[in-house]
This record gives C-alpha cells, sequence and structure tokens, in this order.
C-alpha cells in the first residue's frame, strides 16, 4: 500500500504524494474496476478553459552531489546501454508479468517500485543508480577511508545503488592489503590442558549448564 510505504524508500513521485497526505488522517479501502459503476468525477474533472490551476511544488532532496559528478553521472547513465532501457520501462510504465522484459533488467524486477526516473538519473528511493562506468570511482570514493566491510556497506545505502553492490564492496575490501592488515583478527582460543590427577577421585568436576 502507498501510504504505508517507508517514505525514504519511496521514488520522488510517491514522496511528494506522501508529504501531501501527511496532514490526514485516511482510510483506503480497494474497490475492484467492476465494481466502480460511475467515474470518479473529481478525478476526471479538468479546468476551465482560462481559469487559474493552483500548482504546488515539493522537491525532495536526499542525495548531495556536485553538480561537475551529477553531469558526469547524467552522461554516462545516458551511454549505459542497460540503463537506458531500465528508464524506458520506467517511465513507460512496467509489464505484469517479470518474463515479459528483458533478461537484463529482471534484476531490477523485485524492487521496480522503488525506481524512478528524474533529473537525468534513475533512483532507487533516495539512493542514485550508478552506471557501470563510474562503478569502480564510487567504489574508491566508498573505500578511501578503509573503514571495512560493513560500514563501506552502510555508506553506499545512504546515497548509491547498483546491483550486487554489497558483493563488490566485500570484494574490494577483502583484496585490500591494509583492511586485511589492520581489520579485527579472530584468533582461537588457546588451549587448556588439565594436569593429570595421581590418584581416583582427586579431582571432581561438575556441568553446572545441564
Amino acid at each position: 500500500m502507498i501510504h504505508i510505504k517507508n517514505l525514504n524508500a519511496a521514488p520522488p513521485r510517491l514522496q511528494r504524494l506522501l508529504l501531501r497526505i501527511q496532514g490526514y488522517d485516511v482510510k483506503i479501502k480497494y474497490k475492484p474496476g467492476k465494481e466502480m459503476l460511475l467515474a470518479d468525477a473529481m478525478s476526471r474533472l479538468h479546468p476551465l478553459p482560462g481559469a487559474p490551476v493552483e500548482t504546488e511544488e515539493i522537491r525532495v532532496h536526499h542525495v548531495q552531489f556536485s553538480d561537475q559528478n551529477v553531469s558526469k553521472l547524467q552522461e554516462a547513465t545516458n551511454a549505459d546501454a542497460e540503463l537506458a532501457a531500465l528508464r524506458e520501462i520506467i517511465q513507460n510504465g512496467w509489464p505484469d508479468n517479470r518474463q515479459m522484459i528483458p533478461k537484463p533488467l529482471r534484476k531490477y524486477w523485485a524492487y521496480r517500485d522503488e525506481l524512478s526516473f528524474e533529473n537525468g538519473l534513475i533512483r532507487k528511493g533516495q539512493r542514485i543508480v550508478i552506471p557501470k562506468v563510474e562503478r569502480q570511482n564510487i567504489l574508491n570514493t566508498i573505500h578511501e577511508a578503509h573503514q571495512g566491510i560493513i560500514k563501506s556497506q552502510l555508506r553506499a545505502k545512504t546515497c548509491v545503488f547498483w546491483h550486487n553492490i554489497n558483493d563488490d564492496i566485500e570484494e574490494m575490501t577483502r583484496s585490500c592489503d591494509i583492511c586485511q592488515s589492520h581489520g579485527k583478527s579472530q584468533p582461537s582460543e588457546p588451549m587448556k590442558p588439565r594436569v593429570l590427577p595421581n590418584r581416583p577421585w582427586q579431582t571432581i568436576a561438575a556441568n553446572i549448564f545441564s
């Protein structure tokens, strides 16, 4: 349901809708089309010619990139064949069946309702979908602090996305000599041998856990 969707996970179009209805206590009930004998007049009503139309513009900005980086990402998104095809599906509407879309785009099916196209960029909620040619640069930026796998993934989750991004971050961190040398080690517990008793019943022990 749209009205219970997390604001951060919603695409910009739904974010604007959710912000508009925040001041109302609404109850939404589904009604199938076969039971709607008459269309809702207000949803079909167009303004009269010459009548002023009130417009309200609400913008929600989560991702902060420099203008130079935004331009670079816009050009790379436009040149990326996979993202160009994904953009067409987002703008024209998703089919009813996953098998009806090209195989390279089926990986986006699970979160299709979070994808949107705005200002020349594809977004997944508040995160920008990064084109293939820019992913290595983004990985280097995320990894430059050598914060380890988990913190790097959390950092990426705030602003950027591509399919299997967590796997790429994990692979890059595991192949980094600095991360491996300074990362937390998990040493095995040393063996603690007991001194063998000299006679029977010299040492008595009890299992207190069962």
